[in-house]
């Protein structure tokens, strides 16, 4: 069944790619985890390892959110223009002297790890346990918007994106190195006009570079047959816990799960006591305590989403998540700026709505102070 749901993905992916024209498109941006890091690696373990086992409700959570966040895209509404934030400069600097006071109380955890690829995921690996963790979180996005908005206003690659992009390697993670890669790449075929083939050879460089990153990460721990296992555990402990929840053993969570995953971004220095059982914390410490109390928290893939309310949070989640990536995509069309590109490339939630508003503010009270408050004006924002 994992095969069909493969299979399904991929036909998905073709029929968006030919819809939209381009590669990065509201589909694919959204579903390209459960094909990378859920379908493929479980198909792969079947092959290598030799690891068969069939968990038919998993695989139908698969498809189920696959065609869920497909059908949403079809769903439209009218878009409009988006003004471009035009003070880039000087919300940038403020943007850089943020990410420094973010990253400060944690330069200590790198520079004990050691600067290496071994090192940086000792860093990944203590501080998202450390009270630092909301800083980790806050810091990969406020850099995501230091890199994207000087790279949007200048159209080109300058020497500071080249300081920049390599910082995405200290945080120990191929996600934030992923998501990076995402964006540069979406920048590259919707700014620069580059061709599928050109893409495709852009994401296969990207590819090469996690993977000899990844290898220079676990080759001294692990050998690469047991590190691939490790991402097997994300489906296998997605498909443990929905049966657990379709056997009657758990009850749902009801909404609970994804409302308190937004705890991650409260420092703990500023909150002491906050809780340590939120987000998908909370089925680790329901279902494996022990693990969960010393540190270890895996991944339960889907599962964390069926855990609010069972298939119907998988097929609501997923419908949304479409609609609003493909609304964010029109309205990124007839925009092509700064603003338009951040809604539409990262993961739409409170903390990015946050920090957009935030600079649409500040580039309005800049406006105003500036004689410029009116709402024409430079639609690409390309000043500064």
């Amino acid at each position: 069944m994992l095969i069909f749901a493969l299979i399904i993905s991929l036909v998905l992916v073709g029929i968006s790619i030919l819809r939209y024209n381009k590669i990065f498109n509201p589909f694919t941006i959204e579903v390209y985890f459960t094909i990378f890091f859920l379908i493929l690696p479980q198909l792969l373990i079947i092959k290598t390892v030799g690891i068969d086992n069939e968990f038919f409700y998993s695989d139908l959570v698969i498809i189920i959110y696959v065609l869920a966040i497909f059908f949403g895209t079809f769903l439209n509404v009218n878009s409009f223009k988006l003004r471009a934030i035009e003070n880039v400069s000087i919300i940038n600097s403020l943007n850089i002297l943020l990410y420094a006071a973010l990253i400060m109380p944690m330069i200590p955890f790198l520079l004990q790890s050691g600067i290496s690829a071994q090192g940086f995921r000792q860093f990944y690996e203590t501080v998202v346990f450390s009270k630092y963790a909301s800083f980790f979180e806050l810091s990969k996005l406020v850099l995501y918007f230091i890199i994207f908005f000087k790279l949007i206003n200048r159209q080109k690659f300058t020497i500071g994106f080249f300081f920049l992009f390599p910082l995405v390697f200290f945080y120990g993670s191929r996600f934030v190195i992923l998501d990076c890669i995402i964006y540069l790449c979406v920048f590259l075929e919707q700014f620069k006009n580059l061709g599928i083939k050109r893409i495709i050879a852009a994401c296969l460089l990207g590819a090469l570079f996690i993977g000899i990153y990844t290898y220079l990460q676990f080759s001294s721990r692990y050998n690469m047959s047991q590190h691939l296992i490790s991402y097997f555990d994300i489906y296998k402990n997605q498909s443990y816990v929905i049966n657990k929840f379709l056997n009657g053993e758990m009850e749902y969570y009801y909404g609970e799960i994804y409302l308190s995953s937004y705890l991650k971004f409260i420092p703990r220095i500023l909150w002491e006591d906050k809780p340590k059982q939120f987000g998908f914390a909370i089925l680790n410490y329901a279902i494996f305590p022990e693990s969960a109390a010393s540190g270890y928290m895996p991944s339960f893939g889907l599962g964390t989403l069926f855990a609010d309310f069972g298939f119907f949070s998988v097929v609501f989640t997923g419908f949304v998540n479409g609609f609003f990536k493909n609304f964010f995509y029109r309205i990124f069309l007839k925009s092509k700026n700064n603003l338009s590109f951040f809604l539409f490339v990262f993961p739409f939630g409170i903390i990015t709505s946050a920090f957009l508003l935030i600079y649409l503010m500040l580039d309005y009270f800049i406006r105003l102070a500036r004689g410029r408050p009116n709402l024409e004006g430079n639609a690409d924002g390309q000043q500064g």
